[in-house]
C-alpha cells in the first residue's frame, strides 16, 4: 500500500514525525507513536521491515540501558529517549522500505531538468542500494547469537559498503534508464494518498492536546 504513496507525502509525514521527535512533549509523543504503529500495521512488508529493523537496534538498546544504569540516569529520561529513538526509527523504516529508485524519480520528475537534482538522484540511488545491500548481508544464516553481536553488525556493515562499491559502476546506467523509462506518476488522490493525509492530519491534531 505505502509504495503507491507519493514521494513527497511520505517525506512531509517522515519531516512531521522528525520534528515531533524532537520538539514535542513525551505525552504527545506517546500518542503520535501509538497512531504511526497503527499506521504502519496497514502495511505488512513495511511491519516486517520495522521487525528486522528493531532487532538490530536493540543492541543499542541494551548497551544504554546497561550504561545508564552503571550512570544513574533517570529511568523517566531514558524511557523518554528511548520512545524518541524507535518513534524515529519506524519513520526511517516506512519512507525508505516504502520507496524505490523508480518511485522516487517518478513523483519528482519535474526536477530533473537540471543537472544538480540529476548528481543528488545518484547519491541518493547509492544510499538505497547500500541499505538493500545491508538488508542482504543481514539475511545471511548466522545463529541469533552471532547475528546479533558487535563483532558481527560491523562485519556486516563493511560488507554491505564492498557490495555499493563493487556496484557503483552500475549506478549511473540505472539512473539513466529511470529517468528515460519511467513515467510521471499521477498526484491524483488514490487510496493510499487518502490514508497518508488521515494519518498526517490525525497526527498533526495530537499537537494540541
Amino acid at each position: 500500500m505505502f509504495g503507491r504513496q507519493n514521494f513527497w507525502l511520505k517525506l512531509l509525514i517522515f519531516g512531521n514525525g522528525l520534528y515531533a521527535v524532537i520538539i514535542i512533549t513525551p505525552r504527545q509523543l506517546f500518542y503520535q507513536f501509538i497512531i504511526l504503529f497503527i499506521y504502519i500495521a496497514c502495511d505488512c512488508r513495511i511491519v516486517s521491515k520495522a521487525a528486522h529493523a528493531f532487532l538490530r537496534f536493540a543492541v543499542f538498546l541494551n548497551v544504554y540501558w546497561i550504561m545508564g544504569i552503571l550512570l544513574g540516569l533517570d529511568y523517566i529520561q531514558m524511557l523518554e529517549f528511548n520512545l524518541r529513538m524507535i518513534h524515529l526509527l519506524l519513520l526511517s523504516v516506512y519512507l525508505v522500505g516504502s520507496t524505490s529508485a523508480s518511485i522516487l524519480i517518478s513523483d519528482s520528475r519535474f526536477l530533473l531538468k537540471r543537472k544538480l537534482f540529476i548528481d543528488i538522484y545518484f547519491y541518493l540511488i547509492a544510499a538505497l542500494m547500500f541499505i538493500k545491500g545491508y538488508q542482504r548481508v543481514c539475511q545471511r544464516g548466522d545463529t541469533p547469537a552471532v547475528k546479533h553481536s558487535f563483532d558481527a553488525m560491523l562485519q556486516r556493515w563493511f560488507a554491505a559498503m564492498s557490495d555499493s562499491f563493487a556496484q557503483s559502476g552500475e549506478i549511473g546506467e540505472k539512473v539513466t534508464h529511470l529517468i528515460a523509462s519511467v513515467p510521471p506518476r499521477r498526484l491524483g488522490l488514490n487510496p493510499a494518498n487518502v490514508i497518508a493525509l488521515s494519518f498526517l492530519t490525525v497526527t498533526t491534531l495530537v499537537y494540541h492536546i
